[in-house]
C-alpha cells in the first residue's frame, strides 16, 4: 500500500512539476510578448519604439485607439515622439481632443510641432476647428499662414472667405499662392456651358445691383414703391418700358438727364454728379477676359457706359460693341475689347458715357469661352457677389426717386448698409435730414451675416409746409457695434424748388428786360411733379408735349443773407442763358442739339434780393436717320452753390413783379 501511495505521490509531483515548467515557460514567452507590445513599448521603449507604439495603438486592428496611452506622448520629450502622437490625433482624433491639441500652437512650440498640429486641428474638422485655424491667418510664421489657408479650401470653410481676401495681400509667395488656391476652391461652379475639368468658376456672373461703392448719379433701384408702380409705368412710360425681366434684386442705373455724355462733362472732375460704381473682381486664373452686360437702353443717345479695371484704359461697351437695335428691353452686349488680368483681386470700375441706361447683370468670361449672343436674352444663375471682397467692411448708398420734394414736400429714397469682407456687420444706421421728418426711426439697428450681405429700406423724407424753398442735405450714418470698424457714410443734396415761373414756348427769345417785368408774357407756376423730373431737372414736355422748336422762357426771385462768390451749375438741352438782376452771368451750350452739357461760373452775389431770369433754347435733331429712335429732350437745370457739394443760403421767395 505504501508503495502505491509513493508511486502516486511521485507522478502527482512530477505531473505539478511538468505544469509548472510550462506555466513558467508561456509567462517567459507572454512577458517577452508584453515586452514588444505597443502598450508597454509606449512607456518603456526607446525613441523609435515609441513612434511605433504610438502608431499601432492609433490603427492596430482597427480598434478604438487607446487615447489614455497615447495622450502622455503629447508631452514626450523626444520630438519625433510627439510628432507621431500629433499624427495618431489626426488619423482618428474627435473634436473632444481640440482643447489638448491647440496648447501646440503656442509659439513656445517649435514650428514643426505647430505646423503639425494645424494640420490634425483641420483634419478633424467642426467649427472650433475652422475658427482656430481662421486665427492662423494672423500667425507671424507664413509655413501656418499658407497652411492654413490651403486647409480652408481644402475643406470648403466659407467663413474664412474674408480672412482669405486679406491674405491676398500677405508679403510671402507661398502664402499667395495657398490663399489664390483656397480662394478658388471656394467660389461657386459656373452655370452650364463652361469649359469641363476646371476647379472654380470658368466665368463669373454676378448681379449690376451688387456693386460696393455706388456715387450718384448711378443709383440702385427698383425701391418697394418703385416696384409696385412698375407694371402700370411700363405700359405708360417709355423710361420704363421692357423693365420688368430684370434678375437679382433690381439693377444699376442712371437715367435720362442724369448727367449726360461723360465725353462732353470731361470725366469725373468734369461733374458734380456724373457717377461711378466699383466692384471688387477675384480672379483666380491669370488670363484673357472679356465682360458682357445686360443691359438696358433708352435710345442711340442713352446705350453705352465707360468701364476699366484697375487703372488700365476705360473702355466702353454699347453702341459699336454688338448691343444692336435691342432698345428698351435686357439684352447683352460685349466689350469691344479684352482685357489681361493676373490672379487675385482687381477693381471693376464703371463710368457713366451717357444717361438713360440701366444695367443688371455683367458676365467676366475667359477670352476663349463665347458664353453669349448680342441682343436681348435671359438673365443668367449668379455665382458671384463682389460685395464680400470689398473693403472697408461697410458701405452706405443713397438712392432716391427725386432729387426735388414734390408738392406735399414729401421725398421717397432708398438706404442701403452693405456688408463687405466680414463675417457679422451689426451697428446702427443713423439718418438726418436738417428739417425733415421720416416716416421711421432715426436709428435703426443693423445686423448682416450668413447669406443677408445688405439691408436695404425704403424712407420717406417730409418737409414742412413753410420750409424754405433751398438745398438741404440728407445723411445716413452707419456705426458698427465693433469698433474697429470705422463709420461710413452717404450724403445726398435734395431741393425744395425755387418757385420758378415759366412762359413759352415762344418762337424768338424775349430780351431780358421783358423776362422780369413784362406784362405782356403769360407766366405760370406748375406743382414740382408737373415740372421736374427725378433729377432735379427742369422738363418743358410736360408743360409744353413734345416741341421741335422754340424758347422757355424762366424767372424766380431769390434771397441770400451771406452772399459772396458763389458757384453756379448749369444743365440744359439744348442752350440756355441765365441772367441774374438782367446781367449775363452763365451759359450753357451755344450750339444744338446737346444734352447734360454742365457749365459753371463763379458768380460774384450781393446779399439781399435778387431776380434770376433764364432763356432755354430747343432745336430738333438734324439726322432722323441716325437719331430715329432718340427723343428730341428739352431740359434745365441750375444749381447755386457755396462749393460743388455745398449748398448756399440762397432762398427762393415767391414772386412779386419788380417795382416800376
Amino acid at each position: 500500500m505504501r508503495v502505491w501511495w509513493s508511486r502516486k505521490r511521485v507522478v502527482l509531483i512530477l505531473s505539478l512539476a511538468a505544469m509548472a515548467l510550462a506555466a513558467t515557460a508561456f509567462g517567459i514567452k507572454l512577458a517577452r510578448h508584453y515586452l514588444h507590445t505597443p502598450s508597454y513599448l509606449v512607456v518603456h521603449g526607446d525613441a523609435a519604439e515609441r513612434r511605433w507604439a504610438v502608431k499601432e495603438l492609433a490603427v492596430r486592428r482597427g480598434r478604438t485607439p487607446d487615447w489614455k496611452r497615447i495622450a502622455p506622448c503629447l508631452t514626450d520629450p523626444d520630438e519625433t515622439v510627439r510628432l507621431a502622437a500629433l499624427g495618431a490625433f489626426g488619423t482618428r482624433g474627435e473634436a473632444r481632443h481640440l482643447p489638448e491639441l491647440i496648447r501646440f500652437l503656442a509659439p513656445t512650440e517649435p514650428l514643426i510641432i505647430r505646423t503639425k498640429a494645424a494640420e490634425v486641428i483641420a483634419s478633424i474638422g467642426g467649427t472650433a476647428a475652422e475658427a482656430t485655424l481662421i486665427k492662423l491667418f494672423e500667425a507671424p510664421d507664413p509655413e501656418l499662414r499658407a497652411l492654413a489657408a490651403a486647409s480652408a479650401g481644402r475643406y470648403g470653410w466659407q467663413n474664412a472667405r474674408p480672412g482669405l481676401i486679406r491674405l491676398l495681400d500677405d508679403p510671402s509667395p507661398s502664402v499667395k499662392e495657398a490663399t489664390l488656391r483656397a480662394l478658388t476652391e471656394l467660389m461657386p461652379q459656373a452655370p452650364a456651358g463652361n469649359t469641363p475639368n476646371v476647379r472654380g468658376p470658368a466665368r463669373l456672373v454676378f448681379e449690376a445691383e451688387n456693386a460696393w461703392d455706388i456715387r450718384g448719379n448711378y443709383e440702385v433701384a427698383p425701391s418697394a414703391r418703385e416696384l409696385a408702380a412698375l407694371p402700370r409705368l411700363s405700359r405708360e412710360d417709355p423710361l420704363e418700358a421692357g423693365v420688368p425681366g430684370f434678375s437679382g434684386s433690381g439693377w444699376l442705373q442712371i437715367l435720362e438727364g442724369g448727367g449726360g455724355n461723360h465725353e462732353w462733362l470731361g470725366g469725373e472732375s468734369g461733374s458734380i454728379d456724373i457717377g461711378r460704381a466699383d466692384y471688387p473682381i477675384f480672379i483666380g486664373r491669370e488670363g484673357t477676359y472679356r465682360l458682357w452686360a445686360r443691359m438696358w437702353c433708352m435710345d442711340k443717345c442713352g446705350n453705352s457706359f465707360y468701364y476699366w479695371f484697375d487703372r488700365q484704359h476705360s473702355s466702353k461697351i454699347g453702341d459699336e460693341s454688338g448691343h444692336g437695335d435691342a432698345y428698351r428691353v435686357w439684352a447683352w452686349a460685349p466689350a469691344s475689347e479684352t482685357v489681361y488680368l493676373t490672379a487675385g483681386l482687381h477693381m471693376l470700375h464703371l463710368e457713366p458715357r451717357e444717361d438713360g441706361v440701366r444695367l443688371d447683370q455683367f458676365v467676366l468670361s475667359p477670352g476663349d469661352i463665347d458664353p453669349l449672343k448680342p441682343g436681348a436674352g435671359p438673365a443668367l444663375p449668379a455665382n458671384y457677389d463682389p460685395r464680400e471682397f470689398a473693403s472697408p467692411p461697410a458701405q452706405v448708398t443713397i438712392s432716391r426717386e427725386s432729387e426735388a420734394v414734390d408738392s406735399q414736400g414729401r421725398l421717397y429714397v432708398m438706404i442701403r448698409v452693405v456688408r463687405g469682407a466680414v463675417n457679422t456687420l451689426r451697428g446702427t444706421l443713423k439718418i438726418d435730414a436738417e428739417d425733415g421728418s421720416f416716416d421711421g426711426p432715426r436709428e435703426l439697428p443693423v445686423s448682416l451675416s450668413g447669406a443677408e450681405r445688405g439691408l436695404a429700406r425704403d424712407f420717406t423724407v417730409s418737409l414742412a409746409a413753410g420750409a424754405a424753398c433751398r438745398e438741404r442735405v440728407l445723411r445716413a450714418r452707419f456705426e458698427a457695434a465693433d469698433p474697429a470698424i470705422p463709420p461710413c457714410e452717404a450724403r445726398l443734396l435734395f431741393t425744395k424748388p425755387w418757385p420758378w415761373q415759366l412762359s413759352g414756348p415762344h418762337p424768338t427769345a424775349p430780351a431780358p428786360a421783358q423776362l422780369a417785368g413784362d406784362s405782356t408774357l403769360k407766366w405760370q407756376t406748375l406743382l414740382p411733379e408737373k415740372f421736374f423730373n427725378r433729377y432735379q431737372t427742369m422738363d418743358f414736355a410736360k408743360p409744353f408735349g413734345k416741341s421741335a422748336w422754340g424758347y422757355a422762357c424762366l424767372r424766380t426771385q431769390v434771397r441770400t443773407e451771406k452772399g459772396g462768390r458763389l458757384l453756379w451749375l448749369l444743365n440744359s438741352d439744348d442752350a440756355a442763358t441765365v441772367y441774374l438782376d438782367g446781367r449775363e452771368v452763365i451759359q450753357g451750350r451755344t450750339f444744338a442739339p446737346a444734352e447734360g452739357f454742365l457749365r459753371r461760373q463763379w458768380v460774384e452775389v450781393p446779399p439781399g434780393e435778387h431776380v434770376i431770369t433764364a432763356v432755354c433754347y430747343n432745336q430738333d435733331l438734324p439726322d432722323g436717320d441716325l437719331y430715329h429712335d432718340t427723343q428730341n429732350y428739352w431740359l434745365f437745370r441750375l444749381r447755386v452753390r457755396i462749393a460743388e457739394h455745398i449748398p448756399s443760403d440762397v432762398v427762393g421767395i415767391p414772386w412779386t413783379p419788380p417795382a416800376p
